[in-house]
């Protein structure tokens, strides 16, 4: 029996990211700004989504605007250093204040959100005409 092909997930082309972040900061139809807030994170860091829900604040080094992902939460299990711009300093900000007493960055409650929360969320971009592969 032959295994069958992995489908790699949807990426966004290089020159369509500034129409996506342009579309994220106008979506208002999200839920929560805490979404829209996770949507232009993961824009600015290129990480996996189960890596940004999975983050909590102890991997945060804010003072020198760097995260660090530890690597059992990387696919390939190495430690990923991920330098932070000063706009995902302002959303990270942003994300404390909501947060509260949670150990994770993006919350409901005290738990982590669901990845479903993040990735419904990319089905409107079909509809803006933005080719997410």
């Amino acid at each position: 029996m032959t295994p069958r092909k992995k489908k790699n997930q949807a990426a966004v082309k290089s020159d369509e990211l500034p129409e996506l972040l342009r579309a994220i900061s106008t979506y208002e139809t999200i839920g929560d700004r805490q979404t829209q807030l996770a949507l232009q994170l993961l824009a600015l860091t290129f990480v996996r989504t189960n890596e940004l829900i999975g983050a909590v604040w102890t991997e945060f080094d804010l003072d020198n605007a760097i995260w660090i992902v530890p690597a059992e939460r990387m696919k390939m299990r190495n430690e990923h250093v991920v330098s932070l711009s000063s706009q995902a300093m302002k959303i990270i900000a942003e994300l404390k204040t909501m947060a509260g007493n949670s150990r994770y960055l993006l919350c409901l409650g005290a738990n982590k959100i669901s990845r479903s929360v993040i990735t419904r969320c990319f089905l409107p971009c079909i509809a803006w005409g933005i080719k997410v592969r």
